[in-house]
């Protein structure tokens, strides 16, 4: 029972460490602090992704896979940048949806192809 215990904690953090990949450059790049973005502009859509993005991050590192996979979506939809994928990718492989983590792996190489990750997606 405590390896049991050990071992999911470990899984745990590294779920939650795996959630870190920052895609859409949240620190830069919109109005000034404390300012709402004009709705409809890019700076309001680019918002919008980011908080998909960052809730998506949180459901993943408490293991709400199904639902960080839905954010992940809503924020690529928003905003297509290929690292999205990966975090879409990651959440299917922790639901063991190995396929549709394989296809998601080989989207992002496609548009990524000279991702400095690639040798380890390709493994």
């Amino acid at each position: 029972m405590q390896t049991t215990r050990v071992a999911t904690g470990r899984l745990r953090r590294r779920a939650a460490a795996a959630f870190l990949v920052t895609a859409l450059g949240v620190a830069g790049g919109g109005p000034a602090h404390g300012a709402e973005p004009k709705a409809g502009s890019k700076e309001a859509k680019h918002a919008e992704a980011v908080a998909h993005f960052e809730k998506g991050k949180k459901l993943g590192e408490i293991g709400r896979y199904e639902d960080s996979v839905k954010e992940f979506e809503e924020s690529y939809l928003l905003e297509p940048v290929p690292e999205i994928l990966l975090n879409i990718a990651l959440s299917h492989r922790f639901m063991k949806h190995y396929d549709k983590a394989i296809e998601l792996y080989g989207r992002y190489i496609k548009m990524r192809p000279d991702a400095p990750n690639r040798k380890e997606i390709e493994k």
